[in-house]
C-alpha cells in the first residue's frame, strides 16, 4: 500500500531540490533584509540548518566579506575563517568605538593584524566615534600599505546620543571639535569616490577629494535657507564631478507631512550655480531651506530628488517659477509638489501675499514643459482654484 505523503514532507522535499542559483537569490534577499543590529548574521545562520544550506553558504563568498568590529573584544578567530571563505572578494570594513573604551591601541592592533593583509581587498572603510590615536594608527596603515580598490570612506563622529523626547525616532547628536584629517600625509586611494560624513568638518574633505561621485553629510550646517544656499554651492563648486548629493541637517525633524506656509522665496544674493554632472539630489532640510537651494541651481542631467531613505520630499509651490523660467532640471523623472498643509488661511504679510499661491500657479504648465522627461507628477495639498491652504 502506498502511504501519501504529508504536506510537510512534501515541503521539505521542495526546499532540499531547490537549485541552487535560487536558493542563492532566497540567501541574498533574508541577508538583505536582516538587521544586523541585532547581532545575527543570516548566511552563519544558514549554514546550521543542513548539509545542503550549509554547502552552498560556504561556497558564496560575498557573505563574509563584512566585517564588523563592535564588540569589546574583537571576534579575530571568527574574522580569520570569514577572510578564508570570502576567498578573493572585496571586502567592507566597519570598525565601532566599544573595542576601544579600555585597550584600545591593543585591540586596534589585533585589528590591523588580522585585515591589513587583505588591504587591496578593502572596498570600504567605515570608522565610527573612533578616538583620534585610533585614528591615525589606522589611517597610517592605509597610507602606508596603500588601499588601491578603496571605494568608500564613512567617517562617523559621535560622543553623545540621546533620544529625542518629541520624536521617538530621531537622535540627538553632539559632535567635538574633530580635527583629524584622513590621507593628510599621502595619497587619496585612486578609486575613492564615495565619501559619508556626520559631525565631520565637511571643509577639509571637498578641497582634498576633488574627484569624488558621491558625497552624503549629515551634520547642522544647512538649517536656515541663506546658509544652506551658500554650503551647496561650496559643495557643488568644489566637486564638479559629483554623481549624488545627500545633506542632512540633523535638527530637522523629518516629518512625512511638512507644515510650512511660505508662498515665496526670499531673493539670495548668490546668483544661480549650474553642475553639469549631479544626477541625483538629496536635502533633509526645513521646507523653506529645501526650496531656496532647489530654486538656486541649474542641473541638466538631475534624474532624482531623493532622500536617503529613497522617497520622494516635497517642493513647495514656491519653486514653480524657477522651473518655469530657467528650465533647470530637464532630466528629471518624478516630482512631488507640495502646498500649504493647514486647514486654516494663510496669513498675509511680505512673504506670503494674498495672491501668491495664484502668482506661482501661473507657473504650473511652464514648469512642466521644461521637463521633458517627466513620467510622474504628484500634487500634495496643493490649491488649484484660490490663495489659500
Amino acid at each position: 500500500m502506498d502511504i501519501p505523503k504529508s504536506p510537510q514532507n512534501q515541503l521539505n522535499r521542495h526546499i532540499g531540490d531547490l537549485p541552487y542559483d535560487v536558493l542563492h537569490v532566497i540567501f541574498v534577499l533574508c541577508w538583505k533584509a536582516q538587521n544586523e543590529e541585532e547581532g545575527t548574521h543570516f548566511p552563519t545562520i544558514a549554514s546550521h540548518v543542513c548539509q545542503t544550506w550549509r554547502r552552498y553558504a560556504l561556497a558564496t563568498p560575498t557573505f563574509w566579506t563584512v566585517l564588523e568590529f563592535r564588540e569589546r573584544r574583537p571576534p579575530i578567530g571568527k574574522y580569520q575563517n570569514w577572510l578564508e571563505r570570502s576567498k578573493d572578494c572585496p571586502l567592507d570594513i566597519v570598525i565601532h568605538s566599544t573595542p576601544f573604551r579600555r585597550a584600545s591601541v591593543k585591540h586596534a592592533k589585533e585589528i590591523m593584524r588580522l585585515t591589513v593583509p587583505h588591504i587591496r581587498r578593502w572596498r570600504a572603510i567605515s570608522v565610527h566615534g573612533l578616538p583620534d590615536k585610533i585614528l591615525r594608527l589606522i589611517f597610517d596603515r592605509i597610507t602606508q600599505d596603500g588601499a588601491e580598490g578603496l571605494e568608500s570612506l564613512e567617517m562617523v563622529k559621535v560622543v553623545e546620543e540621546n533620544r529625542d523626547p518629541w520624536f521617538r525616532c530621531s537622535k540627538s547628536r553632539r559632535s567635538p571639535n574633530w580635527k583629524f584629517q584622513p590621507f593628510s600625509k599621502g595619497k587619496v586611494p585612486p578609486k575613492l569616490r564615495h565619501i559619508i560624513l556626520e559631525g565631520v568638518s565637511l571643509q577639509y574633505f571637498i578641497g582634498r577629494f576633488e574627484r569624488l561621485q558621491a558625497l552624503e553629510v549629515l551634520d547642522r550646517f544647512i538649517y536656515e535657507p541663506d546658509s544652506g544656499v551658500q554650503s551647496t554651492h561650496d559643495i557643488l563648486s568644489a566637486l564638479p564631478d559629483l554623481h549624488v548629493l545627500c545633506v542632512d541637517d540633523r535638527r530637522h525633524a523629518r516629518l512625512s507631512i511638512e507644515t510650512g506656509h511660505t508662498q515665496r522665496i526670499r531673493a539670495s544674493p548668490v546668483p544661480l550655480l549650474t553642475h553639469k554632472s549631479l544626477t541625483q539630489l538629496s536635502v533633509q532640510a526645513p521646507q523653506a531651506t529645501r526650496n531656496a537651494i532647489i530654486s538656486s541651481l541649474v542641473l541638466p542631467n538631475l534624474r532624482y530628488l531623493l532622500d536617503r531613505k529613497r522617497m520622494e520630499p516635497t517642493l513647495g509651490v514656491c519653486c514653480l517659477p524657477h522651473l518655469s523660467q530657467h528650465r533647470p532640471f530637464p532630466k528629471l523623472v518624478s516630482l512631488r509638489v507640495g502646498g500649504s498643509h493647514s486647514s486654516r488661511p494663510l496669513l498675509s504679510n511680505s512673504w506670503n501675499p494674498p495672491n501668491a499661491n495664484v502668482t506661482n500657479m501661473a507657473h504650473l504648465e511652464g514648469a512642466l514643459a521644461g521637463l521633458s522627461e517627466l513620467r510622474a507628477v504628484t500634487f500634495d495639498h496643493v490649491d488649484f482654484e484660490g490663495s489659500g491652504g
